[in-house]
């Protein structure tokens, strides 16, 4: 399995193979990671739109969590978890060690799964209803507390769509 890869690398060397990915810092900075990690999630929650949030970590909890569900909805619960948990990883590690921006390319597949896991929470009959309410509350706080147009991330080249019209900000 790993001889094809390897065979390829060998070949044709770490340029071509990995691109603009080869010569970038591969240190591990865990508290800048960490750092980049808030950032990401907080600029997905503005992308994704701050009222499915809250009920779509409910939907995805509620069935990977508690009490035995339906096994394709927990299969969903769980790839979602491990499928964002990558991505924002992903785009932390690149972030710290190679743009120094947000590049929301990385992250776009976790707004549809953010929809389906709300449809989800919305097809139980929006259980937990007080505390979704508390955190999208907290949420709403956050997002006036740290308007998006004043982000300091945001006041370069963002390689974010949704996020640079409102910014004035190249994209």
């Amino acid at each position: 399995m790993i001889v094809p890869p390897a065979l390829l690398l060998a070949t044709l060397g770490s340029g071509r193979v990995f691109g603009v990915y080869a010569h970038g810092n591969h240190a591990l900075h865990p508290v800048s990671i960490l750092h980049w990690v808030g950032l990401e999630t907080m600029l997905l929650m503005y992308s994704a739109g701050w009222a499915i949030v809250p009920g779509a970590l409910a939907g995805a909890r509620r069935r990977a969590l508690s009490a035995p569900g339906a096994p394709p909805e927990i299969a969903f619960a769980v790839t979602s978890l491990l499928l964002v948990c990558g991505l924002l990883l992903e785009a932390a590690q690149i972030a710290d060690t190679d743009s120094q921006r947000f590049q929301e390319r990385y992250l776009f597949t976790l707004v549809p799964l953010l929809a389906v896991a709300f449809g989800l929470y919305v097809k139980r009959g929006l259980p937990g209803r007080v505390p979704v309410g508390l955190l999208s509350a907290g949420l709403l706080l956050l997002a006036a507390r740290v308007p998006l147009s004043v982000t300091p991330l945001l006041t370069t080249r963002t390689n974010s769509p949704r996020c640079g019209p409102c910014c004035g900000s190249k994209v």
